[in-house]
């Protein structure tokens, strides 16, 4: 009986023992299969476009390219695919495949002539045929734009409040305020109506035109984006009379960065420019043109949760070494939006912009 149930035990530990062995070998190979399974999955083009500005912004121009190839595979009718690769290119002192590429974008749709003209990336190309050819085609496309954009403008109501106790005699400051990609004028004026009141100052929300497929709409070019701004201060001066030497333009996330790029491109217009979560681009903005003397003052809004952050202390960096007024205010905790209590930090914003030096 002992005998026999020992063999039976001695029988059945080898047994169980392969069967470990083998369910052992399974999750190893599944985990290897998993692991195969990752690395071949599909590759996405948000991801490639966020490892190739990595590379780009590392200097490391021939990963740059490396990446910019497959994403423009993966993408071949991406017109911002292209002109990134065309910037790499450049910066590789590969004219060739550069003035190619800025080509292809602009075949794919690609629309301002302005960034294209600003881009120092491709200040090595400038004297090429293909460089001037690809900048002629974008002008054409552009003007025969005008005319359909601007019929759209004319229809795109911004949205007004006057400040309580409004004085005509007594011209008030003026905020400009662009709302967000995909966002509409009335959610940026909702977020500032009780800031501009507290101020006493008039409060305009101009509407993009270029609609976006998710909803709201998006800027179009520094240009598209002035002439919106001409006619929303017509239709305030309609109706209000405001101090032109007291103008604030601000904005949020995309409207932060085309704040960056008008107070720039026009510092006599502005008193102050508050930009809030907006990309610092400095391929586009000239800092160094600014003159401490006419340039507006800047406060910049960012929270530490925030994609832009880093571009926003360079903006501040640059700002001060233009010798610029410059305030750059950062957000524990805030990601890509503006902090619970934006009432009282955007009257901080105002106050500063509105000091005199």
């Amino acid at each position: 009986m002992h005998t026999i149930m020992k063999g039976l035990v001695m029988r059945a530990v080898p047994i169980l023992w392969s069967t470990l062995v083998l369910r052992g070998m399974a999750i190893v190979c599944a985990a290897a299969a998993l692991a195969s399974a990752q690395n071949d999955a599909p590759i996405s083009s948000r991801q490639l476009s966020r490892q190739f500005n990595a590379a780009h912004q590392a200097k490391n121009y021939e990963r740059a390219i490396d990446i910019g190839e497959k994403w423009t595979s993966l993408k071949p009718k991406d017109d911002g695919a292209a002109y990134n690769l065309a910037c790499a290119y450049a910066m590789n002192g590969d004219t060739e495949d550069a003035v190619k590429w800025l080509n292809k974008s602009v075949e794919n749709g690609w629309d301002d002539a302005q960034h294209i003209k600003l881009d120092s990336d491709l200040d090595s190309i400038r004297e090429s045929p293909g460089y001037a050819a690809a900048l002629a085609t974008v002008a054409e496309r552009e003007q025969a734009k005008l005319d359909k954009f601007i019929k759209a403008v004319e229809k795109a109501e911004p949205v007004i409040y006057a400040p309580p106790g409004y004085d005509a005699a007594a011209p008030p400051p003026l905020i400009i305020a662009l709302h967000g990609r995909g966002s509409v004028a009335k959610e940026i004026a909702d977020a500032w109506k009780q800031a501009a009141a507290n101020a006493g100052a008039i409060l305009v929300a101009p509407r993009a035109v270029h609609g976006v497929m998710s909803g709201g709409a998006r800027w179009g070019t520094v240009e598209q984006t002035e002439l919106i701004i001409d006619k929303a201060l017509q239709n305030v001066a309609d109706s209000y009379k405001y101090d032109a030497d007291r103008v604030i333009l601000t904005g949020f996330s995309q409207g932060g960065f085309m704040t960056f790029n008008l107070a720039v491109r026009s510092p006599e217009r502005y008193r102050g420019a508050i930009p809030a979560a907006g990309r610092y681009e400095p391929r586009l903005v000239d800092v160094k043109s600014l003159s401490p003397s006419t340039s507006p003052r800047f406060y910049i809004m960012v929270g530490d949760a925030d994609g832009v952050l880093e571009t926003n202390r360079a903006a501040a960096n640059d700002l001060q070494a233009a010798g610029v007024a410059v305030e750059l205010a950062v957000f524990p905790g805030v990601g890509h939006s503006f902090p619970d209590d934006h009432v009282k930090e955007l009257g901080k914003a105002v106050r500063f912009v509105l000091a005199k030096d």
